[in-house]
């Protein structure tokens, strides 16, 4: 650990933006300190440092080192924040010789230009090391949007500098302003090319974003989403709604019980749209205080309130570029409802103790297990934030509004289980099966799910799971063999009869199948995923005697 944090140290006061090989975890307390300075140098949340000294030095504060050691420390720091005047004064003093490696004014110049063109935008915070910049523009509504890691500042000051620049700020276009720290010493050729590189970056992110979301829907929509299975009408509708709101920015809010998969739904939207390249964070409403609820979502400031030690972004501000899944929106606060009802208007937050205001740009995708509109009436959610979230509402059915795709789901857990343990049944026997389809399965697919994994154990390296590896509560359930899903139950058997046939007869060759189907390579591929059937390995091409 201690190797792995001088390496780090090492990247950091050189400015590489490589993975961390430290992990926090040696139980060491000065070394868990260093561990969660770095993190914080990085911009990465973590928790409290202890040493005092070390904490104010990672918050910029002015310290005076006691000690050897803590001389040390502030001259890594120096070093790491290009003070190369304090750096020089702390080498002397501790009889050491300046690191040859440090970056002159005009290195710093050359890389920054060089990270700006290898780098995706919208650059991250710390993507040019420690060194302070901010690049703003204004759109069409006279709004400002900003990216850096300078603190935000406020339009009416952004309107001031644009009027007038001043010391490293730098005019990029019409609308569009550049501060980097030191920029007014660069010669004047540089300010200009690394001002052309943020407008050419900026406005090739602006055009995809505007392509992606002019596309038209594909010309055959996808049959299912990616980690959901479904083949009932009411799972195809919601597989195709996904994919026709993914490439809007759309308010979608996803409605169903507990365990109908409203997560995966969210994902896949998030997957599905322009923004898959930034963060998707899921915060379940419900699941935390209501005294923590505003400081999750919006951060907080040094001292907002006991605890508070240092400044803290919240997973609206970890978000920005992304998706925020607000899972069980209708438990949230009413305090906490307001607040987020003004970022969805205003595209403005503050953080708790706070008086600057803040811009992230995030799309909200929220979910609930019961009826938003009948909250409103009660009171305990807020009209207005009400049509704010509910553009679009998506509904997944509960799974035994869904029975033909009971069993489909089944034998994919079931698969899923034996691949993992390569080992213990891979079906359920004809009478689990009845068990199954006779359920009525009020936690939907996650108790099924669930309810096989218990199984799967408990059938150990029998053939099949049957009913004796089942949970008690479905042991005495009333079988009902005829009813809702029996003809889907019946084309889905007679499909899988015939598939696995040709499949027999083809020695285990999906092409030679096919043929034998007359359907297409894909289809009978689709077709065997969606039954669950186990292909077993071809044999190779045969030869003729």
């Amino acid at each position: 650990e201690a190797a792995a944090l001088i390496l780090d140290e090492i990247d950091w006061i050189e400015h590489r933006q490589t993975p961390m090989r430290s992990t926090g975890k040696s139980g060491n307390v000065e070394l868990t300190d260093r561990y969660r300075s770095l993190c914080a140098r990085r911009g990465v949340v973590c928790e409290s440092i202890v040493n005092p000294f070390l904490r104010a030095l990672v918050a910029g504060e002015a310290c005076v080192p006691a000690d050897r050691s803590e001389q040390l420390k502030l001259f890594r720091d120096a070093l790491g924040r290009d003070r190369r005047d304090l750096a020089q004064t702390l080498a002397s003093q501790l009889g050491l010789e300046m690191p040859a490696g440090v970056e002159s004014a005009g290195q710093r110049e050359l890389r920054i230009l060089r990270d700006v063109v290898t780098a995706g935008f919208p650059f991250s915070a710390n993507q040019f090391g420690q060194l302070s910049w901010r690049f703003a523009s204004r759109n069409r509504l006279g709004q400002w949007n900003e990216i850096g890691s300078l603190p935000t500042l406020t339009s009416a000051e952004l309107d001031a500098i644009l009027a007038a620049e001043t010391s490293d700020w730098v005019r990029c276009a019409d609308q569009e302003l550049l501060y980097i720290e030191g920029q007014s010493t660069w010669l004047t050729e540089g300010r200009e090319t690394v001002a052309a590189l943020f407008r050419l970056k900026a406005d090739l992110y602006r055009m995809r974003r505007l392509a992606v979301q002019e596309e038209g829907p594909p010309d055959a929509i996808a049959p299912a989403l990616e980690g959901m299975i479904g083949d009932a009408p009411s799972m195809r509708e919601v597989f195709a709604t996904v994919a026709r709101v993914s490439r809007r920015e759309v308010p979608v809010c996803i409605l169903g019980e507990s365990g109908t998969g409203k997560e995966l739904v969210a994902r896949a939207i998030h997957r599905q749209s322009a923004r898959r390249s930034k963060p998707f964070t899921a915060v379940n409403c419900a699941a935390l205080p209501e005294n923590l609820i505003e400081s999750e979502l919006f951060g907080h400031v040094r001292g907002a309130f006991t605890g508070a030690e240092r400044d803290r972004p919240g997973l609206i501000e970890i978000s920005d570029g992304g998706t925020l899944f607000l899972d069980e929106i209708g438990e949230m606060p009413l305090l906490a409802q307001a607040k987020l009802l003004r970022f969805l208007q205003e595209g403005e937050f503050r953080r708790v103790g706070d008086s600057a205001n803040r811009t992230a740009d995030v799309r909200i995708v929220s979910a609930t297990n019961r009826k938003l509109d009948g909250s409103v009436e009660q009171g305990s959610f807020r009209e207005d934030l009400y049509y704010r979230v509910s553009g679009v509402e998506i509904t997944l059915p509960p799974l035994r509004e869904r029975a033909a795709d009971i069993l489909t789901l089944a034998s994919h857990f079931v698969r899923c289980e034996h691949d993992k343990h390569r080992s213990g049944p891979a079906a359920l026997s004809p009478d689990a099966e009845a068990i199954f389809r006779s359920y009525r399965w009020p936690g939907n697919v996650r108790e099924l799910q669930n309810t096989i994994r218990g199984a799967h154990a408990l059938a150990a390296e029998a053939a099949l799971i049957d009913v004796e590896h089942l949970p008690t509560r479905m042991q005495g359930v009333a079988l009902s063999r005829a009813g809702g899903g029996s003809y889907q139950d019946a084309v889905m058997r007679f499909r899988r009869e015939l598939i696995e046939k040709s499949l027999l007869q083809a020695e285990g060759n999906q092409n030679r199948a096919a043929t034998l189907l007359r359907m297409s390579r894909q289809a009978l591929a689709y077709q065997i995923r969606e039954l669950g059937i186990m292909v077993r390995p071809s044999r190779g091409p045969v030869t003729n005697p």
